[in-house]
């Protein structure tokens, strides 16, 4: 396996099918503690890893990191998994999503959860730098990208939890960005059957 090591909250029934929770950007495998127990008990085979750059995940080399799809393949194979059900979450969306559009076969199913997709085709490029919003994205704080306002409301203890999980996530590996490493585009997601 490639520096994709931290696998601190796997359960491990082998004969239960397989559930691969893919983090967001923001996070580390630990973002899933409050929902591991549940999928577990509902009969999965609960699987949180961190990606490079991630918790106790190393980069790697200097100008080998992979990217974000072979890592998760790589995963799958070191575990011998053939198929699993993902579950991805902001940018852990977006590893799942350009998975399953190259590994179509390898993917039972396919859950998405606060993740934007952005299809490589210069339509949306153009529309993206439209609406500016990379020039104002560096204004808000993550607690604020990524919790929706009733839970910040409702949650403040966990929006805290949340902010502290990502200062661990993240650390002294700050804006270490890795390839997703695969097209995807609105053809590519309309042949995708999972």
């Amino acid at each position: 396996i490639p520096p994709t090591r931290d696998f601190g909250i796997g359960i491990p029934e082998v004969m239960a099918p397989p559930l691969i929770l893919c983090h967001p950007a923001s996070q580390d495998c630990r973002v899933w503690e409050n929902q591991r127990d549940a999928f577990a008990q509902a009969g999965f085979r609960v699987i949180g890893y961190s990606r490079r750059g991630h918790g106790h995940s190393e980069i790697g080399p200097v100008g080998k990191s992979g990217t974000t799809v072979d890592d998760l393949r790589n995963l799958m194979q070191a575990l011998s998994i053939d198929r699993a059900q993902m579950l991805g979450a902001a940018a852990g969306g977006i590893t799942a999503l350009g998975f399953v559009t190259m590994y179509p076969d390898r993917v039972d199913r396919l859950i998405l959860a606060g993740t934007i997709f952005a299809p490589n085709e210069e339509e949306w490029r153009a529309m993206h730098a439209r609406l500016c919003i990379a020039k104002v994205r560096h204004a808000a704080s993550q607690e604020f990208l990524e919790r929706g306002p009733s839970s910040r409301a409702s949650h403040y203890e966990g929006v805290e939890r949340f902010a502290n999980l990502s200062r661990q996530a993240i650390g002294s590996k700050g804006g270490f960005t890795q390839p997703t490493g695969s097209f995807v585009s609105w053809k590519t997601l309309r042949d995708v059957r999972a």
